[in-house]
């Protein structure tokens, strides 16, 4: 039996898409709006981490597969090697 009087939940963006949220409740705690502002930052700052990791995931592609070929590069193979 959850009692629930409280609840903060704020959506976590990817590329101006949800991808989900952050959610925290308390039975018997009023949020004060420090604490929602620190969700908001922290939903925000994950969002963003998100979008720097599959820039970085597309970049570590780049350099290693051949645009044209979709076949990995020299560079590639002499570190696989």
């Amino acid at each position: 039996d959850l009692k629930v009087s409280s609840l903060i939940c704020y959506p976590v963006y990817l590329e101006g898409r949800i991808v989900g949220t952050i959610q925290i409740s308390h039975s018997s705690l009023t949020f004060s709006p420090f604490v929602e502002k620190i969700i908001k930052v922290v939903s925000t700052s994950i969002g963003n981490l998100a979008e720097k990791l599959l820039l970085y995931k597309e970049m570590e592609t780049m350099a290693t597969v051949d645009t044209l070929t979709q076949v990995y590069n020299r560079k590639y193979m002499n570190e696989r090697l």
